[in-house]
This record gives structure tokens, sequence and C-alpha cells, in this order.
């Protein structure tokens, strides 16, 4: 059963605000991506850092406010809200721990792992999440056409294309 519509928004935003400042803390932590994209000769492959981060800061809300509307929806009636999520956190703790592996250790292949967990899940929570939305489904689905692309970027930083 789905609850009325103003309490879905406020879950979704507020979800989406945390998820952002969790995303800005661990950049906080670990430092802009710039050295790193400069050491591994990557800048051609991606838009200037600064479009960078106001892409991920906007994906992130979105993700964070399709999780909050999963949830506040769905949650308290529907397992595959929940199975999604759990492999929604998975992909975001994973995502969070790709950062500095890839921009601040500039490890490719061990952040290439990691990155393989973070797509594995969100094509998991996506497969979940079909059975109960349609809108959230397609976020996931769009996210997963940008960790494809990542993934590309990774290989291309492993062999040096």
């Amino acid at each position: 059963m789905r609850k009325d519509n103003t309490g879905i928004l406020s879950c979704a935003l507020i979800v989406g605000g945390v998820l952002v400042l969790l995303g800005m803390g661990v950049r906080l932590w670990w430092g802009a991506p710039n050295a790193g994209i400069t050491q591994m000769g990557i800048r051609h492959l991606l838009p200037p850092v600064w479009v960078m981060g106001l892409l991920w800061t906007l994906w992130y809300f979105a993700l964070g406010t399709t999780l909050g509307a999963v949830l506040c929806a769905y949650g308290s009636t529907c397992i595959a809200a929940w199975r999604g999520a759990f492999f929604f956190l998975l992909m975001l703790f994973a995502g969070y721990l790709w950062y500095p592996l890839f921009f601040v250790r500039q490890a490719p292949l061990l952040s290439f792992l990691v990155l393989l967990a973070v797509l594995s899940c969100a094509v998991l929570c996506a497969l979940q999440w079909q059975k109960v939305s349609f809108a959230a489904a397609a976020v996931l689905w769009a996210h997963v056409l940008w960790l494809l692309y990542m993934l590309i970027l990774q290989l291309v930083c492993i062999f040096n294309v």
C-alpha cells in the first residue's frame, strides 16, 4: 500500500540529501580527483572536473530520492523494495570505496573489481525494483549505463589504450 505523495516526496528529498552529503564527505576526506586524473592521463576522456562534480551531485541526489521514494511508498508491504534497497546500499558502499581506490590510490585493477561489484549490485537492485516501480528501475538502469562507461574508462587506465 502506498503512502500519500507528500510523505513520499519528503522522504525522497531527505534521503537524496543524505546521499549527497555522504558523497561530499567522501570527497572531502579523500580530496579532489584532479591529481589522479592528471597522473593517469585520462583528462581527455572526461568532462571538466567541475562538470563531473555537478553531474555527480545531481546523479547521487537522483539515486537517493529514488531509494527514499521506493522505501517510503512500498517499504512496509513489499519485500522486493527491501531486497532492492539491500543491493542499493551495497552498491552505494562499494561506490564510495571506489572513489579513493581509483582517484587517490590510483589502483585501476582493484578499483575495476570494486566497480564490477557496484555494477552487479546496481543490476540486482534494478531487477528487484522493476517489480515495484518502473520509474525507480529506470533510474537504476540509467545508472547501469553510466557504470558501463566507467568500466570502459577503467579498462583504458589498466591497458593504457
